[in-house]
């Protein structure tokens, strides 16, 4: 009866017995086994030969016995796998009925066929929805909780075996991990997994590739799984104010992001007069502040809104407080320098929504009459953004907005245009008080100092106090009492106005040569498809005119 539950025990691992015992009861065995058979087809009886003799069934143990031994993991993968399509339960081996009894040789046959082919090698290829090094990140991070540690083997070549790379990737503001890439060997599976990038949805993505036995499957995509919940749950990114390193328009996926210290950025700087004030508070601000509120109220999170106005307005300052008002609210912000690559921000951005996508200069890509490739593209990308249930806001600079196509800024594809002007003379007082700071005499009226002020731009105004202050410390000799009066800054604001008077270039008197050009210009404007003879008269006429006045 042992030998009959021993090699019953057997055909499970791959070994065929050689003679069931006659006149043995199943119900004597210690462990029973159901064997689920395919219902496609019906596999055809193999004819084997039965001995009875005791001695081939101990021969056939022992062959097994040697043979995990010799490579115990292979073996035991084998009947992991097994698990996977055999259930185990009662006391007797149990074989199919349906749709016709299961005969011991079938039983022989399909369980070793199994087994064969539970042995094969397959390629794997589990797509990680993330930033490839992200992936790669969490992918070490898995494999460490799993197993203890990553590791990480030279990766076979046509050229030799390639070693893994190192490389470092900023995790926080000046906080970096070093991730490996490459081949791993993993306990539990035979074969390899690699570290490798694809392509989803037009933009790159982590990869785990690699050759395993099919034994090792369903430890593979216990391993995907993993890391795709470890990037959802656990993304560096999410939450984050992250700078997007372009090439040419397109993400550098070898450049890893790099982070924003917002807490560095004072809120206090931004002023600006009431209107102004007003639009950027319900256009940007309102939606991170309540974003709870605006759902409720049915108030789409999407968002397109284009900052424009001189240089030095306080734009990029925007953009500073903008970023830490998404990271206090738990949106990520992704800044940046070139338009070209607002199709792939906005990707990235969908893996990490509620997300704010902040551009400078996009006049540069999106200036001219003409639509080109470019700016099609860019209006592909910000229509795109309407799709249900996106959570980006787009928030774009110009400093020339009157240069910048109308398709551009048509209502519904940017549903704000705020003008960002120089400090009116009420902005300028503030912005004098805050740069003054505890210098300024408690008290002092900044009114006057305003409205000499009004329309310059932040830094021009932050110069003008920083002259009062010079001012002050020097009349008290570096001690105590260096304190600024309005008279300070009302004569620092005159000395700054001579300056930039100097910068304004006159307009020079047209020369004679430029006088006769334009006047050629005008006739030729003015009389299109006139003789050639009346032309030339005309010209003579102005060249005398002109002569006569010069003299």
């Amino acid at each position: 009866m042992s030998d009959t539950c021993s090699t019953m025990r057997r055909a499970v691992v791959g070994v065929a017995p050689t003679r069931f015992g006659h006149g043995t009861s199943g119900a004597a065995c210690s462990a029973a086994l159901s064997v689920s058979r395919p219902r496609a087809t019906k596999p055809k009886p193999r004819r084997t030969t039965v001995a009875n003799d005791a001695a081939n069934i101990d021969a056939a143990m022992k062959r097994a016995a040697q043979k995990k031994a010799r490579n115990p993991d292979k073996a035991e993968q084998a009947e992991k796998a097994l698990a996977e399509r055999i259930q185990w339960g009662g006391t007797k081996m149990t074989l199919p009925l349906d749709p016709s009894k299961m005969s011991v040789d079938e039983a022989i046959t399909y369980l070793g066929d199994l087994r064969k082919d539970m042995m094969e090698e397959v390629m794997v290829h589990e797509i990680v929805d993330a930033f490839p090094l992200e992936g790669a990140a969490a992918f070490s991070t898995v494999l460490a909780r799993r197993y203890g540690w990553a590791h990480s083997v030279p990766t076979p070549g046509f050229f030799g075996p390639t070693p893994p790379k190192i490389v470092s990737m900023p995790v926080g503001v000046n906080e970096t991990r070093q991730i490996v890439w490459g081949s791993f060997e993993v306990p539990g599976i035979t074969g390899r997994l690699q570290t490798s990038v694809g392509q989803q949805h037009g933009r790159a993505v982590f990869v785990i590739a690699g050759i395993v036995r099919k034994g090792s499957l369903d430890e593979v995509k216990l391993i995907a799984d993993e890391v795709r919940r470890v990037v959802r749950e656990e993304s560096v990114y999410r939450g984050q104010a992250i700078n997007l390193i372009m090439d040419g328009g397109s993400l550098d996926y070898n450049e890893p992001p790099t982070f924003m210290d917002t807490s560095r950025v004072d809120a206090s700087q931004v002023v600006f007069g009431p209107s102004l004030q007003r639009q950027i508070d319900t256009s940007i601000f309102a939606p991170l502040r309540y974003t709870d509120a605006c759902r409720k109220a049915g108030i789409p999170l999407k968002r397109g809104i284009l900052l424009e106005g001189p240089y030095g307005c306080g734009k990029t300052l925007v953009s500073y407080v903008t970023a830490q008002e998404a990271t206090k609210a738990g949106w990520t912000y992704i800044s940046i320098k070139d338009a070209r690559g607002l199709d792939e921000a906005i990707r990235f951005a969908r893996l990490y929504q509620p997300a704010v996508v902040f551009c400078e200069d996009v006049d540069r890509e999106a200036s001219g009459d003409e639509r080109t490739h470019d700016l099609d593209s860019i209006l592909n990308t910000i229509d795109g953004i309407e799709s249900k249930g996106t959570d980006i806001m787009v928030v774009l600079t110009s400093n020339h907005a009157s240069t910048i196509n109308q398709a551009m800024l048509r209502p519904g594809r940017l549903d704000a245009v705020i003008h960002v002007a120089p400090p009116d003379e009420f902005a300028a007082a503030r912005l004098v008080g805050i740069y003054g700071g505890q210098m300024i005499v408690a008290g002092s009226d900044l009114a006057p100092v305003g409205e000499a002020l009004a329309g310059k731009i932040p830094a021009v105004i932050r110069e003008v106090v920083e002259r009062s202050k010079l001012f002050a410390i020097s009349r008290a000799g570096g001690g105590e009492g260096s304190y600024v009066t309005t008279a300070d800054l009302m004569d620092s604001a005159a000395e700054m106005n001579a300056h930039l008077a100097l910068l304004e270039k006159p307009r020079d008197e047209p020369s004679a040569g430029e006088k006769f050009a334009a006047a050629f210009r005008e006739v030729i404007a003015g009389n299109k498809g006139i003789a050639s003879e009346q032309a030339t008269a005309e010209i003579i006429e102005l060249c005398e005119r002109i002569k006569d006045e010069v003299a």
